[in-house]
């Protein structure tokens, strides 16, 4: 079985899944990195727990209203956010929903 996953990085480095659904994004496209502006969407996401600790606290939300449903190793943390819980986020931080697709 496999999933579409999204990764951030603060580098240039390679990503890429035995299925070919991986989607490497930078740090500066990926809403997990500007969480007060863009706030949670659905998905699999894979952080590190490096990334989740951030000092400028950007992926507090993580933290505060989601649980991992896996782990890689020990510093990678396996998210899996559904719509409905996107949504459920989005309101309590004030931020516009998602429409369904």
């Amino acid at each position: 079985m496999s999933w579409p996953c999204q990764t951030g990085s603060f580098g240039d480095q390679s990503f890429s899944t035995s299925s070919g659904t991986g989607k490497k994004i930078l740090a500066s496209q990926d809403p997990i990195f500007d969480a007060q502006k863009c706030g949670p969407q659905p998905g699999w996401y894979a952080i590190s727990i490096h990334m989740l600790h951030a000092r400028e606290g950007s992926n507090d939300y993580f933290l505060k209203y989601f649980k991992p449903v896996a782990m890689t190793g020990y510093s990678i943390y396996l998210y899996h956010i559904t719509l409905e819980d996107a949504n459920r986020v989005r309101d309590d931080l004030g931020l516009p929903l998602i429409d369904s697709e």
